[in-house]
């Protein structure tokens, strides 16, 4: 049930992005500026809520909120990104294989 928390921000952060580049027409032809935005987005989301894909594995990092940063990052990829890699953590009842 937490990696559902994952993927929902992975959403959110994908849905943000989309609703900015629709509004500001300019920004979206700015690769750059685009994936600037994603990861503020999904960082500033693990860093406010507290998600942190290590934890979950039960893997402890030495720095404070690198696990954050670094699922911040990932989630900045996208919903279908981290629905791939969530897939790979979980059985999801498939054994790992989707038909």
């Amino acid at each position: 049930m937490e990696f559902l928390a994952v993927f929902f921000l992975a959403v959110v952060v994908e849905g943000v992005t989309e609703h900015i580049k629709q509004g500001f027409p300019a920004i979206s032809e700015k690769t750059g500026v685009i994936m600037l935005i994603t990861w503020i987005l999904g960082i500033g989301g693990c860093l406010a809520f507290g998600i942190d894909m290590f934890e979950l594995l039960h893997i402890q990092s030495r720095i404070p909120f690198a696990g954050e940063v670094i699922t911040g990052i990932a989630i900045a990829r996208g919903a279908n990104y981290m629905y791939d890699l969530i897939g790979k953590f979980t059985d999801g009842g498939s054994n790992g294989r989707r038909s």
